[in-house]
């Protein structure tokens, strides 16, 4: 468990294949097995390497907020040329731009470490801008009993609503029951009120509203059968601007970041990745980046660089799609957001 391990595990999982580590995105019942070979550190003095650990490690438990505005220096926004990102040996290399890949190199530069990270095209291009733009600590989990899962996701729900406040911000949800459904009121009421003690009752509180209620809450709701609803709390997100936002934070911190720069192979050497060869797309020119570590945060791009390192590799993903329709707010006229159990097969949506 190396520090750049522990710093991708934050984000999401990790599954090392020799010692190309690929970022995954967590999910219920999935086993994560993490297995890095052993690397030689690219620092000589190996004391200097752990106090610098040490010292980056002091430095995030203080869960160190997100800039709120823009930092005006150069520095904060430069893209990282290509002389730049080869100039000599890395720590960290990360592939992702997304919100992972963001935020392994924030925690691995707040460690001290040196890092890069390279994005095929814009930063939140994928996945992390494609999302439904919610922070939540999983109440549909509660029915499975992942309750490990639901206490950590609300915990880092806690940490993004205190340190990016002017990106993260509470959303109020109203859930209702009508006869018939599959869960019953008293059912739902307990299960917000659980949802509230893994939250260790940390923000605002749930509340159960009978139907005179629920109707004042959301007057659009169909009255036929209405039971009444639980009324609880979630958080919604800027995403991309999450990502940048991270992204910079990186970068105050010391990590280079470069945009519009994909990987074009892995260097190997022995039985371990050694860095990569990127494209600078605005020049055209490649260049060859080492790194201790190659960590794989492209999302849904996983198998396609793990495949760089073995073309037989298997796939470890099954890509699935979520679909979201967006209509003018006033064409529904809610006044909540409005979680609610599919009438064809139960499902909360």
């Amino acid at each position: 468990r190396t520090p750049a391990t522990m710093a991708a595990r934050r984000d999401g999982g990790i599954v090392a294949m020799g010692s190309l580590a690929v970022g995954l995105p967590w999910a219920p019942g999935r086993r994560l097995l993490i297995t890095m070979t052993p690397v030689r550190p690219m620092h000589r003095d190996v004391n200097t390497r752990a106090r610098k650990i040490t010292e980056g490690e002091s430095r995030i438990k203080n869960d160190t907020p997100l800039p709120e505005t823009a930092d005006e220096s150069p520095l904060a926004s430069r893209r990282a040329g290509l002389g730049r990102l080869t100039a000599s040996p890395l720590d960290l290399l990360v592939i992702g731009g997304g919100i992972v890949g963001a935020g392994i190199a924030r925690d691995a530069a707040m460690r001290g470490l040196s890092t890069a990270l390279v994005e095929q095209r814009d930063l939140a291009s994928g996945t992390s801008s494609r999302s439904s733009r919610l922070v939540h600590g999983g109440l549909r989990y509660l029915e499975q009993r992942q309750f490990g899962l639901v206490f950590e996701s609300a915990r880092e729900r806690r940490i993004l609503l205190d340190t990016a406040s002017h990106l993260v911000w509470p959303l109020e949800f109203v859930f209702p029951i009508h006869d018939g459904d599959r869960l019953p009121l008293w059912k739902v009421a307990a299960g917000v009120r659980l949802y509230d003690l893994l939250a260790l009752f940390r923000g605002r509180h749930h509340r159960v509203l009978n139907r005179r209620r629920t109707l004042e809450a959301e007057p659009m709701l169909r009255e036929r059968g209405l039971r009444g609803a639980a009324l609880y709390f979630d958080a919604q997100c800027d995403d991309a601007r999450l990502v940048i936002t991270t992204a910079r934070a990186a970068i105050q911190y010391g990590a280079m970041v470069a945009n519009y720069m994909p990987v074009r192979r892995l260097v190997i050497r022995g039985n371990r990745v050694a860095g990569a060869e990127v494209q600078d797309l605005i020049t055209g020119i490649r260049g060859t980046i080492e790194a201790a570590v190659v960590i794989n945060a492209t999302g849904p791009w996983s198998d396609t660089i793990r495949r760089m390192e073995d073309p037989a590799a298997p796939p470890l993903l099954r890509t699935t799609k979520g679909v979201h329709i967006v209509v003018p707010r006033d064409r529904i006229g809610h006044r909540h957001a409005v979680a609610f159990l599919s009438p064809i097969d139960g499902r909360v949506m």
